[in-house]
């Protein structure tokens, strides 16, 4: 249980200082079309717009709910679309279930639970899902559709999918390929150019690292415990994998699982085990490189991908009769439980170290009773109030800056 303000009652970063701010104080149609750190997040900022009717008080809560959602419908959606790829429904539940609570999510650098700036790490992996599924019903096929265009439009992330999309395309060649092909290429493109164009700019926060043995390493030793056992195992208050020797311990379990698909203690899905991995590893080396460095949030996707690698090796065969042929399949679905149980036990960020927004914004509402300003920062981290009569067009480190027509 939390011990400060919770989910409902405090803002995480973006959401507040980007999203929430912007919708404040544009229109709908501009603030969906304003780049974040250089890059079209179209689909997200869509959801500050409700956040943005409300009451200023009830802004966090109404973003909070919108993406628990939408956590909610990507882990059913996975459900659903990984059918016909994981027989069996606890393989299914592996799949699926991490979504809503990622095991990597809630650490020390940051909070992945319950915020719309994150959702676009496991909206990847659902991306990737949709893909795969080829439905015979027309209503879900549209809904395919529409989830990789929203994810195509929302990060540019969803350049990871492209290479299953496109071999997708030349198997089956249907208006659904050509429409998630071109959706994602149109999106992508769109990116490139406007920052080829300078009408977007990433900010040059740290330099990057184009050395592919280095993401390889940092794969190997960072990114492969981080994702097996969770940060509440791995992380010890630090991003780093502490104890140092659990990096060989993962090892030793992905061996595990390869070694009883191989012999034939299970039927496993080769392909799909094969796809989830080797996207997995090219997602962390080219956000590490890119990014020169590492960032837990980036293994969000990569993790997600590992469980459903794992659960296709361990796939039972159809055949057997024996109670037996399903026990690497449960003794799977009961370590990625334990995983889940360590790893939400840890302190998060959001949920217990800012302060209450709706406390901040009273304080805001007083200060706004003077009629010369016209607006107020709020920083959600303290719950100081500031009030700035310049152009909105910046903000110190989070805060969220609010009309004072909004509090009067």
């Amino acid at each position: 249980m939390p011990y400060g303000p919770g989910v409902l009652n405090s803002i995480w970063a973006e959401d507040g200082a980007n999203f929430l701010a912007d919708a404040l104080y544009r229109n709908e149609f501009k603030m969906i079309l304003r780049p974040h750190n250089g890059y079209f997040v179209m689909a997200t900022r869509a959801l500050a717009i409700p956040a943005s009717w409300a009451p200023i008080e009830w802004g966090p809560a109404v973003l909070t709910i919108e993406a628990a959602l939408v956590t909610g419908l990507m882990a059913v959606g996975v459900y659903l679309a990984s059918h016909q790829h994981l027989r069996h429904p606890l393989a299914r539940l592996i799949a699926a279930v991490p979504v809503v609570a990622v095991p990597v999510g809630e650490n020390v650098a940051a909070a992945a639970s319950n915020n719309v700036a994150t959702l676009q790490f496991a909206a990847v992996y659902t991306a990737m899902w949709m893909v795969l599924w080829v439905p015979k019903r027309r209503a879900s096929q549209i809904v395919a559709v529409l989830a990789v265009l929203a994810v195509a439009m929302s990060t540019f992330l969803a350049v990871i999918v492209l290479p299953l999309a496109l071999l997708r395309l030349y198997a089956r060649r249907g208006l659904a390929e050509v429409t998630m092909v071109a959706g994602l290429l149109v999106a992508l493109a769109g990116n490139l150019v406007a920052l080829a164009l300078g009408l977007t700019w990433r900010p040059g926060i740290v330099p990057s690292n184009w050395d592919p043995v280095w993401a390889l390493q940092v794969t190997s030793d960072w990114a492969l415990p981080h994702s097996m056992f969770g940060y509440g195992i791995t992380g010890q208050g630090s991003q780093a994998v502490q104890p140092p020797w659990l990096a060989q311990v993962s090892w030793l379990v992905l061996a595990l699982f390869v070694v009883v698909a191989a012999v034939g203690l299970t039927r496993p899905a080769w392909k799909i085990a094969a796809l989830m991995g080797l996207t997995a590893i090219g997602f962390v080396c080219a956000t590490a490189m890119q990014y020169g460095g590492t960032e837990l949030r980036y293994v969000i996707a990569p993790e997600l991908m590992l469980f459903s690698a794992l659960a296709a090796l361990m796939l039972p065969k159809p055949e057997s009769t024996r109670r037996t042929a399903v026990l690497p399949l449960v003794l799977t679905f009961i370590g990625v439980g334990l995983v889940f149980a360590f790893s939400y036990r840890t302190v998060s960020p959001r949920a217990n170290e800012l302060s209450p927004w709706d406390q901040a914004v009273t304080r805001a509402r007083i200060t706004c009773q003077d009629r010369t300003n016209r607006s107020v920062f709020i920083d959600p981290g303290n719950g100081s109030v500031e009030a700035f009569n310049g152009e909105p067009s910046g903000h110190p480190g989070w805060a969220v800056i609010v009309p004072c027509n909004r509090l009067r």
